[in-house]
């Protein structure tokens, strides 16, 4: 059987050498017509891997229900993979994170009491074993292993395959439990190719390799970690490339590296003699209700879009850093067996490489920062130059035999040569003063550099000069053999390459073979392996030049809206409501991800203002009494948070609620939590309790109520300086604890005994906890201590929770007698829908509404991506022709901008042919859509 080894420094195919050359793109986020796009954009930057995961919960989404068709059909993906000779570095979880809602991990986990999910809980591994088995049935055949080492269609790209994913915490318990047997489940469902994880060294899992994720000191780090792990490749399994944008944020404010950025990060991690996936490459669109939630406060909720500013945008068009990353990727798959073959032990002293934050202080006219790595077939020098500095400049590089190469500077953030180098085993390189770009067919060498630049370069030991060319016309040199092609830097993005020809002034080939031009303007050139150059035509036998396309159409308007307002559901007449016997997650009601509607009827024996608390709903609560709005509670932009007040008349009265999942932390240590109305409406009093004050007290274990704690390493220890509250309650009624804006994370103790883990900002930075005898063992009727330890290194944290964290008494549950009933959210039937005029259409704002319109549009009628302008909306769910689009979140309930994503992507292969499109929308404020149109441009709004 073929095998996949490796060294200190690379893996090999069946004793082949390969150099990853990872890109991330994930086939849960993009359409199955989409993939062989998007896999084609990645091969075509120079990757040779694309790395993914298999989200459980879009598998698993109910219980033994399992869905591999559509764009959950992952063997499909990595077939498709392999039709284009990529191969795979495959993730199947059970913990995915990434965005996703939950991290990956199924909602229905939640509804299993007390389960501990990322750990030594039999449960859940029980239910891992099970998803694993049923993964591999169908995707153990296409590892490479089980190919004879080629990446043929019908199977054979997966050559690594991950162990959970960001496991950071450091507790040797969980790994000699939870992740070693999820190693040997996975041997025993087949897998048979090497295992990674991606704890970034913070918990070691036996038989599998340590890899590293980052985007800051990558060259330190790297360095680091050859040290630590001497015996195996170093990997950056994830270079991060994007922001994850939020509801409520602004799209300045989000933390996309720039082109520069990103091609310097990832020159470091190839100056040290590592191998990067670029994460995401093609981050695609979280579509549905797909997006989860960040760590670290009120303004996590993800949007539809799935990233910010990733090399590959939204709709597949390329992004700023696509190009630039290009020119580095190429260079180190071409010279794929360089780095293979490099000494992994020659780690020589150099100069701090420069940050984009200027951290070592040198200014942006200071020479770059030199470092070199070599091996058997050949040395790598790269040349960092200072932030900022984008002046032409020529620098003095002194080689092993003392001649100086004068090295001319462009605008690139980093430059690279190459020395000694084997040219694919057509001869040796051994010197270039230009950057090398590509080598075609062990025939014709591709050097670039600045525009004028005098070209210095020498192979099987007779050097040549020459000079890069100003225009659109290449200067070739035939040397020594070999056919080698100056471009200056603008040329290079608009180089390819087929088997036996180079070509210039091209974007690329279309499905037909033909090329495609970049300029209009320009004709393109060809430079064939005997070194002639010429002009190329449209009829030529090169395969013909294709025009670029020119855009046909800007927008689209929408007109003739039809309405369905929520009427009954609003007012709880709706005949779908069906009777509960209490207050349910919305999970326990069918509603895994979403909305959900909740009917509550009180007896009220009088008519009272209420102080009210929903200490247990989650995680947007649109509460109405007898149909009107008492408000919005919960989480995200414009929305309520604590106590609020409540009058019910005297008789029956009718509560309905629009329950809003915005999607469960897809990562931190609030993975596992419930969304819903799954606990009684409180009536609460402020408790009285002794003034709370800091007391020193002996240091708790953190891991006291879990195993896994993000950023937690086992052993350590709580601060010493804790907030005490001390009260005395002889009633049955519950207490709610109430937590707001404390980023400090630590443990709370009832009565000296561990009852809850608050998570800071690894978490939401807020929380509701109930306390009672029927809750805790340790609750006393009478005197009691409640106590928050915060952990090591949140010392603040007590004197924050000293003003921020409140305590009720609870001292009426006023739906313990209620009426409960559900109904699902669901779109309402074509014929409930009818026609409004523009002014009739302003009368349902305030009421949640579902808006409907249907127009014709091929996809052979529009050129550009299609995108849904969701202007003049307020908050909402959009389907198109039945498929569940996205979130939009344009404005609050007040009209008030949110974003800061107004666009929704709408895949092409989405669109019917000479057929009508139907557009449905569901408002939860029944805003107007009369602004609501199609856009047509290559890219989004947060692209």
């Amino acid at each position: 059987m073929p095998q996949v080894t490796y060294n200190g420094q690379s893996f090999a195919l069946d004793g082949k050498k390969f150099w990853i050359l990872g890109a991330s793109i994930h086939y849960a986020r993009h359409t199955p017509r989409e993939w062989g796009d998007r896999i084609a954009a990645a091969r075509h930057a120079g990757f040779n891997t694309i790395e993914t995961p298999c989200p459980w919960a879009l598998h698993e989404p109910r219980r033994d229900r399992f869905d591999f068709d559509g764009d959950l059909d992952a063997a499909r993906f990595i077939e498709t993979c392999a039709e284009q000779g990529m191969r795979v570095i495959l993730r199947p979880g059970p913990f995915a994170g990434e965005g996703y809602d939950g991290g990956g991990l199924p909602a229905w986990l939640s509804e299993v009491p007390d389960l501990r999910v990322r750990e030594s809980d039999e449960r859940f591994l029980e239910r891992v074993i099970t998803w694993y088995r049923r993964l591999f049935e169908r995707l153990a055949p296409l590892q490479i292993t089980q190919t004879g080492g080629a990446a043929e269609r019908r199977g054979g790209p997966i050559m690594l395959v991950g162990v959970e994913h960001a496991w950071l915490c450091s507790n040797g318990k969980q790994a000699q439990g939870y992740l070693r047997d999820l190693t040997r489940v996975l041997r025993e469902c087949g897998v048979n190719v090497p295992l990674i994880n991606t704890n970034d060294l913070w918990q070691e899992v036996p038989g599998t390799i340590d890899t590293w994720r980052g985007r800051d000191d990558l060259f330190a780090q790297l360095r680091q970690l050859r040290t630590i792990q001497p015996d195996a490749p170093r990997l950056l399994m994830s270079l991060s490339s994007a922001d994850w944008p939020r509801w409520g944020t602004e799209r300045k404010s989000l933390e996309v590296p720039s082109a520069d950025e990103l091609m310097r990060r990832t020159a470091q991690c190839l100056a040290a003699g590592a191998q990067p996936v670029v994460n995401p490459f093609s981050a695609g669109t979280f579509f549905g209700f797909r997006a989860g939630r960040l760590p670290g406060g009120e303004d996590g909720f993800l949007t539809s879009t799935a990233a910010a500013g990733p090399p590959l945008g939204e709709a597949g068009t390329p992004g700023a850093s696509y190009l630039p990353l290009r020119r580095l990727i190429h260079f180190a798959r071409h010279f794929g067996h360089v780095f293979s073959e490099l000494d992994p032990d020659y780690q020589p002293a150099t100069l701090a490489l420069p940050d984009q934050d200027a951290r070592s202080g040198r200014n942006a006219d200071g020479p770059p920062t030199v470092t070199s790595l070599r091996g058997s077939q050949g040395s790598v020098v790269f040349l960092f130059r200072q932030p900022g500095d984008t002046k032409p400049r020529t620098c003095s590089v002194v080689l092993d035999n003392g001649i100086r190469l004068p090295v001319p500077l462009g605008r690139q953030p980093v430059s690279w040569l190459l020395l000694d180098a084997d040219l694919s085993g057509a001869g040796r390189l051994d010197y270039t003063n230009l950057t090398p770009f590509a080598i075609v067919n062990r025939s014709i060498l591709i050097l670039y550099g600045p525009k004028s630049a005098e070209a210095i370069f020498s192979i099987n030991g007779t050097p040549m000069g020459g000079k890069v060319p100003s225009g659109v016309k290449p200067n070739v040199i035939t040397h020594k053999g070999m056919t080698v092609v100056l471009c200056h830097e603008e040329q290079v993005d608009t180089l390819n390459y087929d088997e036996s020809s180079v070509y210039l002034g091209v974007r690329g080939f279309d499905e037909s073979g033909l090329l495609i031009r970049a300029d209009e303007s320009a004709k393109p050139w060809v430079v064939d392996a005997d070194g002639t150059v010429r002009a190329i035509g449209s009829n030529e036998e090169s395969g013909g030049v294709k025009t670029k396309r020119t855009r046909t159409r800007k927008s689209m308007s929408l007109k003739d809206w039809s309405a369905a307002p929520a009427v009954e559901h609003v007012e709880g007449t709706s005949p779908r409501y069906a009777t509960l016997g209490g207050p349910c997650t919305l999970m326990s009601c069918g509603a895994p991800v979403g909305y959900g509607w909740y009917q509550v009827k009180i007896k009220s024996s009088s008519a009272r203002k209420h102080r009210v608390a929903l200490p247990e709903a989650a995680d947007r609560v649109h509460l109405y009494q007898d149909g009107s709005l008492l408000g919005v509670f919960g989480e995200g932009p414009h929305a309520q948070n604590g106590p609020f007040e409540l009058s019910l008349g005297k008789g029956e009265v009718t509560l309905t609620a629009l329950v809003d999942n915005l999607g469960r932390f897809a990562d931190g240590n609030e993975l596992n939590q419930p969304a819903g109305w799954y606990g009684h409406l409180q009536r609460v009093k402020s408790l009285r309790t002794s003034k709370p004050k800091i007391e020193d007290r002996e240091p708790i274990d953190v891991f006291g109520v879990r195993g896994y704690l993000f950023g937690c390493a086992l052993g350590q220890l709580s601060e010493r300086q804790q907030v005490v509250w001390t009260f005395n309650h002889r009633k049955k009624s519950p207490i709610l604890l109430e937590i707001t804006d404390v980023p400090g994370s630590g443990t709370f103790l009832l009565n000296d005994e561990p009852i809850a883990y608050y998570p800071g900002l690894t978490g939401r930075g807020s929380q509701r906890i109930m306390l009672g005898s029927e809750r805790q063992e340790a609750f006393k009727r009478g005197g009691n201590e409640l106590r928050f330890a915060p952990d090591d290194g949140f010392a603040d944290a007590a004197e924050e929770m000293l003003k921020r964290a409140n305590l009720y008494e609870c001292d009426d549950e006023l739906t313990a007698t209620a009426t409960w009933s559900f109904a699902k959210w669901e779109t309402p039937q074509t014929e409930t829908f009818t026609p409004v005029t523009k002014s009739g259409a302003k009368s349902f704002r305030g009421q949640p509404c579902w808006w409907r319109n249907t127009f014709n549009l091929s996809p052979d009628k529009f050129i550009m991506p299609a995108w849904l302008d969701t202007s003049g909306l307020s908050k909402g769910q959009v389907l198109f022709n039945g498929r569940a689009l996205g979130r939009y979140f344009t404005a609050g309930p007040n009209g008030k901008a949110v974003g800061p994503q107004t666009r929704l992507y709408i895949p092409r292969s989405w669109f019917r042919e000479n057929d009508q499109n139907e557009l449905v929308i569901f408002d939860e404020h029944g805003f107007d859509p009369a602004k609501v149109g199609l856009i047509f441009h290559p890219t989004g709004d947060l692209d």
